[in-house]
């Protein structure tokens, strides 16, 4: 009886972790420079806008360095519940922005390291980036009317 008491206690305790690291709602604003961004492999190509959503592989990197255009970063898990609720959103608005702007969702358990260059401790983290640059990010499941205007500012940013 002790026995399942304790895989009890542990699954709870597990279970709670889990749902306290990714349920994280509070918007977190956050600004740096591309300079402060180095990689070996450059994703966000410079005058290439990819189609959809492009889904970082385990080996690459994210650069933003020339970048001409505005680029969104989902950074998700398969385990995460509100990722998983974003997601169709996410995919929705680089349908909607096909060609304008760049959409690149990354597993933070298959791209560790490009979640800790990013410092994605909390997901759904999302990053929004200029086309001069500047970042900002979101930290929480984001409403399709909060990711519009997003898209919108990043997109009259570059005029």
């Amino acid at each position: 009886m002790k026995k399942i008491s304790l895989i009890l206690s542990s699954m709870a305790i597990a279970a709670v972790a889990v749902l306290s690291s990714c349920g994280n709602n509070s918007a977190v604003q956050k600004n740096e420079t591309a300079a402060e961004t180095t990689a070996e492999t450059t994703v966000a190509d410079q005058g290439y806008v990819r189609s959809g959503v492009y889904e970082l592989k385990a080996d690459e990197l994210l650069d933003f360095k020339g970048i001409d255009h505005p680029v969104i970063v989902d950074f998700s898990a398969t385990w995460c519940g509100p990722c998983n609720a974003f997601k169709p959103t996410f995919q929705k608005m680089a349908e909607k922005y096909n060609g304008k702007v760049e959409f690149i969702a990354v597993d933070v358990d298959r791209c560790p390291e490009v979640a800790k260059k990013f410092e994605a401790t909390s997901i759904p983290f999302i990053l929004f980036v200029a086309p001069d640059g500047t970042i900002n990010s979101n930290v929480g499941l984001m409403e399709e009317a909060a990711l519009e205007e997003a898209i919108q500012n990043l997109i009259n940013a570059k005029k």
